[in-house]
């Protein structure tokens, strides 16, 4: 006999993660966004798709993407912009010993997404070249030489290109943003300012 009832949530993490770094409750980023505070709910668990009837994105939606100056494959990736959930949560029933193995690595597991996740936001502020060789060498254990191959330039090209990432990654910034402790869109604002100043 199943002695535990647990309850799921689905949640879009990437609309939630940017809500709760701002310390915002849903009514305050509804007007924050200038959208209903029904849509941010809906969007957060699924139950709306950003995209319309006729495929393009919505106006609240667009509130989104206009805010943090991304792109719609940001806040909702892949096949995620056309799902559409009827209900956010769900009930299954578990044994005390399924229990207690979820219990044991939930939270490792979990620590784990959310660093990966700050790391790629961390990455999203450098160049493409220094974010695929950081992404190659540490997500699939690519060699320097492999990651040349990639780029079309030298192994000691992409040892600089790996030893310039790192450096900026160990800034003050960037460490905020991998720790957790700091509204990234700061930082790409900061970018775009040195970018355009070129």
């Amino acid at each position: 006999m199943n002695e535990i009832r647990v309850k799921v949530s689905l949640k879009n993490n990437r609309l939630v993660a940017v809500r709760e770094k701002m310390e915002m409750t849903q009514a305050q980023f509804a007007e924050y966004l200038g959208v209903s505070m029904a849509h941010v709910g809906l969007f957060e668990t699924l139950q709306k798709s950003p995209l319309g009837q006729d495929g393009c994105i919505c106006d609240s939606a667009s509130a989104y993407l206009e805010a943090f100056d991304k792109d719609i494959d940001y806040f909702w990736p892949g096949e995620l912009a056309t799902e559409k959930l009827r209900k956010a949560t769900a009930y299954f029933a578990i044994g005390l010993e399924e229990a207690r193995a979820l219990a044991s690595g939930a939270e490792e597991r979990m620590l784990l997404a959310e660093t990966k996740e700050r790391i790629e936001d961390a990455l999203d502020t450098l160049s493409p070249r220094e974010a695929l060789v950081i992404r190659e060498r540490f997500w699939n254990e690519a060699t320097l030489r492999d990651c040349g191959v990639k780029m079309g330039v030298s192994v000691n090209r992409a040892r600089q290109l790996e030893a310039r990432a790192l450096r900026k990654l160990r800034t003050p910034k960037r460490a905020k943003i991998i720790r957790g402790d700091s509204n990234f869109p700061d930082i790409e604002s900061e970018n775009k300012h040195k970018e355009n100043s070129k």
